[in-house]
This record gives structure tokens, sequence and C-alpha cells, in this order.
């Protein structure tokens, strides 16, 4: 074995430790061995040191800037005026968002209009698309039959509960949508030339009254919250197409699921009324899924045409 390099060093030719002045072996062990820091040690600190704080630094340096807040409620506000047109059928399924043309139409900077579609994207209601922008979005048949399904549980919870818990106003206003169905179908088929532009936005405000009635009168705030969930993920624009764009036909059978409805709940009967509003989401569900072919052609032309 080859000297030790300096008491307590590293050996030289083994590369073992040496004892030391103060070591002393005891029953053939080495004991008090004093501690030996590795040469390289304090370089690979320090260079370690100063590789962190060189990633770092580049790190922060790669971050991008963050973006200036946005005013909250004007982007509650865009969401809403862009939601709306997509429901009246202004904006179309498939169409794309161009973020200049909105803002330049909404009076706004881009800024809260990129906010507002993201907010969309996160509802389901738009499809951001690397590279190329956003656009509304179509949903798929099993969404739309996800959808129906689970809409046909809640509602039925909640009609159960109207049956029991409705007030005499509420009633009447479930009547009142009623006669506006009556109304409207009455208008259709006289020919009227107003009823062809106004049947829809007519349709659609009563039918969203009799629904929500029966939501409030179930006294669940929570269920109500869900379904505008639910509503959210199938635009106006979605479910209307699956009446045939006023079809007389399927406009009055969707009045006599409605009248059946509020038969049952004005007789207190909940468990007919759960069972009518399971079967009033699977007509809808299978009405809309017939419906998404044409829907699917209209988008993919709004999509080429844009």
């Amino acid at each position: 074995m080859g000297e030790p390099s300096a008491p307590g060093g590293c050996d030289a030719d083994t590369g073992h430790f040496g004892m030391g002045p103060s070591a002393k072996r005891v029953d053939g062990l080495i004991v008090g061995i004093a501690p030996v820091r590795a040469p390289y040690a304090r370089a690979v600190t320090t260079d370690t040191t100063t590789s962190r704080r060189a990633r770092a630094s580049t790190s922060k340096a790669s971050e991008p800037a963050s973006e200036p807040r946005v005013d909250a409620r004007l982007v509650e506000t865009l969401v809403e005026t862009i939601l709306e047109r997509i429901n009246s059928g202004e904006i179309p399924i498939g169409a794309w968002l161009r973020q200049e043309r909105l803002a330049q139409d909404l009076g706004v900077s881009r800024m809260p209009v990129r906010e507002a579609l993201r907010q969309l994207q996160a509802r389901g209601i738009v499809e951001i698309i690397a590279n190329r922008g956003a656009r509304v979005r179509l949903p798929s048949a099993l969404e739309v039959i996800e959808v129906y399904s689970l809409r046909g549980v809640l509602e039925s919870h909640a009609g159960a509960a109207a049956a029991q818990l409705i007030s005499t106003e509420q009633l009447k206003r479930l009547r009142g949508a009623i006669d506006t169905f009556k109304k409207i179908i009455a208008d259709l088929e006289s020919q009227k030339r107003s009823a062809a532009t106004t049947t829809r936005v007519r349709w659609l405000d009563a039918y969203r009254i009799f629904h929500s009635v029966i939501i409030q009168a179930s006294g669940n705030d929570t269920l109500a919250d869900v379904l505008t969930g639910l509503d959210n993920l199938l635009p106006t624009a979605v479910t209307w197409a699956g009446l045939g764009v006023a079809d007389v036909r399927r406009l009055k059978r969707s009045l006599a699921e409605h009248e059946q409805i509020l038969d049952a709940i004005s007789a207190g009967d909940s468990e007919r009324t759960r069972r009518l509003f399971i079967t009033h989401n699977e007509d809808n569900s299978a009405l809309m899924v017939r419906a998404l072919d044409q829907l699917v052609s209209r988008a993919e032309a709004n999509a080429a045409g844009h």
C-alpha cells in the first residue's frame, strides 16, 4: 500500500483514507477518523448553486408576461350576448367566431372577447382549434343522449316534488304556457305571415316558463343550477332543430306531452309526473339524434363558408 498523501488523507494508490494523527485501533477497528472533505465538494456545491440560479433566471425570462386584468362583468356580458346570438341562430352552428370581428361588432377590445370565448369553451358551447380559432360546437349523438337521460332523471324528481308543493299561482303560469303553445300552433295552421318569424321565440319562451316554474315549485335551487348547466351543453339552436323548425306535427306532440304533465301535477300525482318527464326527455333525445345529420351538414357548410 502506498503512503497516505497527508495525515488523514486519501492513499494515492488505493484510494483509502489514512488514520490521521488522532486515529487509533480498538479491537482491530479504526476509530477517531477525522472527517476528510473531498477536494471537489466545494466546487460541486458552487457549480450546482450557480446552475440553479441560471435555470431560475432562464425560467423567469421564458415565462410569458402576465396579461392585463379583464373586467369580469364585461366578460360575463359578452358571454351572454354571444350565447344569445348562438341560441337565436344569428350565429349558426359550426360558424367561426373571429375575435376581431366580434370585438368590432360589440364595441370592445379583443382581450375580453378572447376571455369570453374561453368561458364558452369551458361550457362546451364553443370549441377552440389550434391555429384556426373558435367556432360554435355541435354536440355528438352520444352527448345528446347523455344530456337528455340525465335531464329526464332530474326533471322527473323536480316534477314529483312539484306535484305536492306547487302553488295556485304557479299552476296558473303553467296553464298560460300551454295556452301560448296552442296559439302558436293555431297561427301556423292558419298560415299567418308573422307566425313563421315569431314561432321560435314564442315557443321557446313558453317552453322555458313551463319547465322553470316546475323547477321553482320543487323548491330545489341546486337542481335548477344543475339543469342550467345541462341546457348550456345543448344550445337552443340545436334543440329547436329537433322540433323540425316549426313542424306543426312535432309541435302538437310536444304540446300533448306538456298537457299530460300539467294534468298529473294538478292532480298531485307524483309518480305519473315522474314517468311523464322521463318519457318527454326520451322523445326529445330521439328527435335530436335524428336531426343531427342535418345539423352536421349545416355546420360543415357554415365552417367552409367562413
